[in-house]
């Protein structure tokens, strides 16, 4: 044989072996399939850049899905509907049915599913998941129906890095999302949460931001396995309201910027807590007629550049409790070009919880004032004189002194005298006026370039520039500079399937559950008529 045939040989079987390890290695879409055990199969066998769908249809009963795969960062392992939205797990049954989704492993993507009274237990759990994401999904109804501590999404046990954007979670019967078990760098953004009324006097938070270990004792959040690093962000929690706390903070080194809160219209309550946790940021949210905007508890917190209309409580700044007491006070904080507009009862409250006593009748008591804080360019208003500011004084222990600097405080009808405020603190109309959805200072407003310039508030909370003149609340007017971001609609959050409409979803899953139901009725023919009655009204 020749050195030329020879060669010619081996470069062919060399591309017939680069064509083959191609082909193994090359990404396959798997399905539609319709059988829980098929589909679990095909996750285990995929590879990375596998898409596995799952027929469109409803899947009552129990169903386990578990996401044992390896993806690669341009490459992950996806599990998807066939359709967006039209994969209903609709749970039910006698005995507290319910759909569990795990993902385990790395690189892994959920999308375009829907759980509709999907109500025992943890419906989608992250379980030692890297860089894994659940994405344009809906939940309604969904979660424990047993116990409102239970998180429906749990990012958890190690999981890290890990994503959840673009859901939908209405009614809620637990915990929407939380955190726990050694959790790290969760990013929660452009989700919808709807309509969540109370089950119980505690849990049911929307969203629930725990660091390893630290769990429900204050005493803990002092160790480095408290701090969590989560990203919040662009998300619309609307009339969210199952727990006076609509986001619960129990971690610490977190950013919450640029959500949207909006009170229920029957059942309101709730706000942001930072309940306990040091160095996390509040920045640039909107709140309209919530219970209340930003509570404070813990270290080196900063609370910038938010917008709170008409809540019944504004800001609060919280003392603290001995014997391991779980509420921290406040202390060393920035709270700096916040507006609070209307206040119902207060807008700025300077030790909440002095002198409660602990509920469970133990030696607790918080007498422990906020120290050393600094408030600094705020627009606080309020309908009631004596709720502008409020500053119980201090009970005991060393006080290092909170310090006020260009705020504007403003109860119509009420004079400096009245008020009796401590310096830092401008008793002057600050002469706000609506500009669409907003109020915003006028051209002749006293807050317009008065405020000190802040490292930590380079922008304010349209986005825009504050440059070297800032002005006071968390609206930059002078400039006349164009708004970036804004408050979130519907419109702007939840599964792209949805376009902000909730309707068609709900109907859609009404028509299910009869069709579910038509299925155990005896008589065929009767059973035949009301499917085509049924598919009537669909239509």
């Amino acid at each position: 044989m020749s050195h030329s045939r020879a060669y010619d040989v081996s470069a062919v079987l060399a591309l017939w072996l680069a064509m083959n390890v191609a082909a193994a290695s090359a990404a396959e879409t798997v399905g539609p399939l319709s059988d829980i055990e098929a589909i679990n199969k095909a996750l285990a066998a995929a590879k990375p850049g596998d898409t596995i769908l799952v027929r469109n249809g409803a899947y009552p009963g129990d169903v386990r899905i578990v996401m044992a795969a390896e993806g690669e960062k341009d490459k992950p392992v996806t599990l998807a509907a066939e359709t967006p939205g039209k994969v209903f797990f609709t749970g039910g049954g006698p005995h507290r049915s319910f759909a569990t989704l795990t993902l385990t492993g790395s690189y892994l993507h959920v999308t375009g599913f829907v759980f509709h009274k999907s109500a025992g237990g943890v419906a989608v759990h992250f379980k030692n998941a890297k860089f894994s994401r659940l994405s344009h999904c809906a939940f309604n109804e969904s979660g424990e129906s047993r116990s409102v501590m239970t998180h429906m999404i749990e990012m958890g046990e190690d999981s890290t890095d890990s994503e959840v954007d673009h859901c939908y979670m209405a009614r809620s019967l637990s915990m929407s999302i939380g955190t726990r078990g050694g959790a790290l760098r969760p990013n929660i953004h452009h989700n919808w949460w709807r309509d969540i009324v109370a089950r119980a006097g505690n849990g049911q938070e929307a969203l629930q931001l725990r660091g390893d270990k630290a769990g429900q004792k204050g005493d803990l959040i002092d160790t480095p396995h408290a701090s969590l690093f989560a990203l919040v962000e662009f998300n619309l929690f609307d009339g969210a309201c199952g727990d006076e706390e609509i986001i619960s903070v129990k971690s610490n080194d977190n950013v919450i910027r640029h959500n949207t809160f909006r009170g229920h219209p029957t059942a309101n309550k709730g706000g942001l807590n930072v309940r306990h946790a040091h160095r996390t940021v509040v920045d640039s949210n909107f709140f309209f007629g919530t219970g209340y905007g930003v509570r404070v508890s813990g270290d080196d917190n900063i609370v910038v550049n938010n917008y709170i209309e008409r809540p019944v409580k504004g800001i609060r700044l919280t003392g603290g409790g001995t014997h391991g007491w779980a509420y921290r006070p406040c202390r060393n904080g920035l709270f700096a070009n916040n507006t609070v507009i209307d206040a119902e009862e207060v807008a700025l409250d300077i030790g909440t919880y002095m002198g409660m006593k602990d509920p469970n009748g133990g030696p607790n008591v918080v007498n422990i004032y906020p120290s050393g804080n600094r408030v600094y360019n705020n627009l606080f208003t309020c309908k009631r004189a004596e709720g502008v500011v409020n500053f119980p004084p201090p009970e005991t222990g060393e006080v290092k002194p909170n310090d006020y600097r260009n705020n504007i405080a403003f109860c119509r009808g009420a004079t400096a005298e009245t008020l009796k405020l401590p310096e830092g603190f401008s008793v002057v109309d600050p002469q706000l006026a609506k500009e669409g959805r907003l109020f915003s200072p006028r051209a002749d407003s006293p807050a317009l370039g008065k405020a000190l310039p802040l490292e930590q508030v380079k922008e304010d909370v349209f986005g825009r520039t504050r440059g070297p003149t800032p002005d006071i609340g968390c609206a930059q007017v002078s400039g006349g500079r164009k708004a970036i971001v804004g408050p979130l609609t519907a419109e702007d959050v939840g599964p792209d399937w949805m376009k902000g409409e909730f309707l068609p979803l709900e109907k859609e899953a009404a028509l299910l559950e009869v069709r579910e139901m038509l299925k155990k009725y005896p008589d065929p023919e009767f059973r035949k008529r009301l499917h085509q009655a049924v598919d009537a009204v669909a239509k």
